[in-house]
């Protein structure tokens, strides 16, 4: 081993895998880390596949609160939404988290709760299972059902909470963010969670039309075709197939720079670096995770200032760098953010297959010129890493 660099090796099945406060969850949650915004493996149908929403006139932005749980029951999950003025929803956060700890299901998979004081209920039919008004604040919540098919892993139900709470932060004019970005954001209700599916309570301030009302992220539900392959299909490249050892028995080793300083691994974090150059500051994480890199490359674009539409996100994609790590193909991706008043910060991402349902993904994130003066050395500790 050269004196620059030193060799590190971590068994990842004596990592913590249980669920940090998504993370979205379910962050990216990112992933559970730096990166546990990643999404689901594979999706329903993407987007273009879909037909067009119908065109709404605008409403002016205002001020918005937003509270809501997800609350995972078998093979479906429930959503609370509440959204409103800043002002009557705080007054009414305590009562409609009342409402929401009271929750229980019934033989018939259906949900019933105890209403707190001044709240009525509509039970309606569809998606929309039951609205809850409190007309003197002038106030509706919504209770919404849609199926989760198939049993929850804790990395699909973490990808689940994240895109869904940052489908949520994106009608309040938020970000995205990734799994433990959005720690802070949430709160486990431990009495209505089942197994690897944790029921989360969670609190967003934004701005927004206040017509925020729409159905839970149709597109990932479906928790089993989103994290296993079917049955009678080959593993991927690189990725563990019938009779081979599981990589959660594994260990990774890399070899780390001697400059760059080792932080506490947490969650879905298999390890973090710090680095400081020239009084700027920098981090490299790597972080195991499903997800489909062209799904997260929108998050990671507003991550540094960009705006992720489709064009932009093509470019990053047809511009990405062929990496070998441990004898698999892995795709190393750069997102530079717009230069403004300060330097512009800089993503770079490599995505390494791993496992049938997840890959590891390595990420650097820093100003633009640390980011070009430190990627010779972070693409040499990526190809450094083995299992």
């Amino acid at each position: 081993m050269s004196s620059v660099a030193r060799r590190r090796t971590i068994n990842v099945n004596c990592i913590p895998r249980s669920l940090l406060a998504v993370g979205l969850i379910l962050g990216a949650v990112g992933g559970c880390s730096e990166d546990t915004s990643i999404r689901q493996y594979r999706v329903a149908k993407s987007d273009s596949q879909r037909a067009p929403a119908v065109a709404q006139e605008a409403a002016p932005a205002k001020a918005q609160q937003m509270l809501a749980a997800i609350v995972p029951n078998k093979d479906s999950a429930w959503f609370f939404k509440l959204t409103g003025d800043p002002e009557k929803v705080a007054e009414n956060r305590e009562p409609f988290k009342r409402i929401v700890n009271s929750v229980e299901f019934g033989a018939s998979g259906d949900p019933s709760w105890t209403l707190a004081e001044g709240w009525d209920e509509q039970r309606l039919s569809g998606i929309t299972f039951a609205n809850l008004t409190h007309s003197a604040a002038g106030l509706t919540a919504t209770v919404t059902q849609l199926p989760t098919t198939g049993q929850a892993t804790e990395e699909s139900w973490q990808s689940y909470i994240v895109s869904n709470i940052n489908r949520w932060r994106t009608q309040l004019s938020l970000q995205g963010q990734d799994w433990l970005e959005m720690q802070q954001e949430l709160e486990e209700v431990p009495e209505l969670s089942q197994g690897p599916a944790k029921a989360y309570f969670v609190s967003l301030l934004g701005t927004g039309s206040g017509s925020m009302s729409g159905p839970p992220m149709m597109r990932q539900s479906g928790l089993v075709a989103a994290s296993n392959p079917p049955p009678a299909a080959a593993p991927a490249a690189g990725k563990t197939g019938p009779g081979e050892p599981s990589p959660a028995a594994q260990t990774l080793t890399y070899e780390a720079p001697q400059a760059w300083q080792e932080l506490p691994a947490a969650g879905m974090r298999r390890a973090a670096f710090a680095i400081e150059e020239d009084e700027q500051q920098a981090e490299v994480t790597v972080i195991a995770a499903g997800g489909s890199i062209d799904a997260n490359i929108g998050i990671w674009l507003g991550q540094v200032g960009r705006e992720a539409n489709e064009e932009t996100k093509k470019a990053v994609l047809d511009a990405a760098q062929d990496v070998q790590v441990n004898g698999v193909a892995a795709k190393l991706y750069t997102l530079d953010g717009p230069a403004a008043e300060g330097e512009a910060t800089s993503i770079l991402i490599v995505d390494i297959p791993w496992r049938s349902a997840e890959s590891l993904f390595v990420k650097f994130k820093g100003t633009q010129s640390m980011a070009s003066a430190q990627r010779d050395t972070f693409v040499k500790f990526v190809e450094s890493i083995q299992w």
